[in-house]
């Protein structure tokens, strides 16, 4: 599945919605500078997984703010240690 998360349209119907919360997960990911996918772009979520997840945009902006706190939370921890 994860060796499909860049090519979610290639996958069978079966296993589309995990690939698809892999595929937006690196999206999202790399649109907050976490990571690196070996260049600065951030690809566009296909519409394929954006279809399979139906996930509306004030999905995603709820999504996104949850993931800044979380990394917030990971890198004041890191500093402690």
């Amino acid at each position: 599945m994860i060796g499909f998360h860049h090519r979610p349209d290639l996958v069978d119907d079966a296993i589309i919605k995990p690939v698809s919360c892999v595929h937006l997960a690196d999206i999202l990911i790399r649109s907050l500078n976490v990571g690196s996918g070996g260049d600065s772009t951030i690809p566009a979520v296909a519409q394929r997984a954006w279809e399979a997840l139906g996930f509306s945009e004030k999905d995603i902006d709820v999504i996104l703010l949850a993931m800044e706190e979380e990394l917030a939370g990971i890198e004041s921890f890191v500093s402690e240690v």
